[in-house]
This record gives C-alpha cells, structure tokens and sequence, in this order.
C-alpha cells in the first residue's frame, strides 16, 4: 500500500527574531517493510544553510538556518512510502513471560531484533549492576507476563 504524508510544523514567536537554528527528524525511514519512495522538506521563509545527516537509529535529520528577521516559519515534510504486509510479531497480550521475550531478543535473527537488543545495553548514564536488580526484582519476578510487568 502507498501513502502520502504531509506534516506541517508551524513556529510563531511573540516577536521578530534575527537568526534561528533548527533541526528536524520529519521524514520517515526505509525498513525491512516500508519502503521511502521520495520526501522532501518545505521551509518558510527561505532556509540559508542547509544539511541533511543520518543519525544513529537510521532517521534522517535536517539542519537548517533561517539568517533572516522572521516572526513565524513553517516546515513541511512531504513523503510517500510503500508499506508491504509484516510477518506475524510477537504478540504481548497472550500472556509471554518477561523471560521468553527476553530470550527471543537475544536468540533470533533479523533486524528487529537487532534494533531490540541496543536497549538492553548500559548507557553512559545506566549502568546495570546489583542495585538496579533489586529495584526491578519485585516488577519482574520469574513467569510474570511481560505486559503486566511493564
């Protein structure tokens, strides 16, 4: 199936500012089921630099400057995509238990689970250890369904 999508963000200040520096994550990304045909980004009034990255979760992110007085400006991200039918997901309201979803994370193939898997890594800020355990322990004691232990 193929859609277009139209989104439009709309900025109005209290007054007239000289000089703005933005950033925008308004375009979809292509997976394994969706595919982007094309997108594109409207901005008003005229942008002066303008860039496009990738960060690292696979969106792309704009960045752009309006070097201009302007009171208010507009983005429009305009996008069509093709979406293709999904293979059956795992299904959390039939009861799997926080430790089968676990394990399946860790077990299979695909990129999904890859995606999965990043966030049950330590952070700079989160680090796992003794103390985080025993905070979640009465939230997930063995066989507990992971929907009611989240």
């Amino acid at each position: 199936m193929r859609y277009k999508v139209t989104h439009t963000t709309e900025y109005d200040y209290s007054e007239s500012v000289g000089l703005s520096y933005n950033e925008a994550r308004l375009l979809p990304r292509s997976c394994p089921h969706q595919v982007l045909i094309s997108s594109t980004l409207e901005i008003a009034p005229q942008e002066a630099d303008y860039r496009m990255r990738e960060d690292f979760f696979g969106n792309q992110v704009a960045y752009f400057s309006i070097q201009q007085p302007h009171q208010t400006f507009t983005v429009t991200a305009i996008s069509e995509v093709q979406l293709f039918s999904r293979p059956a997901q795992l299904d959390f309201t039939q009861g799997m238990t926080w430790e089968a979803v676990r394990d399946s994370i860790w077990q299979q193939a695909g990129a999904e689970y890859l995606d999965a898997r990043q966030f049950a890594l330590d952070s700079p800020f989160v680090v796992a250890g003794p103390e985080l355990a025993a905070y979640a322990r009465p939230s997930f004691p063995p066989g507990r369904s992971l929907v009611e232990a989240v």
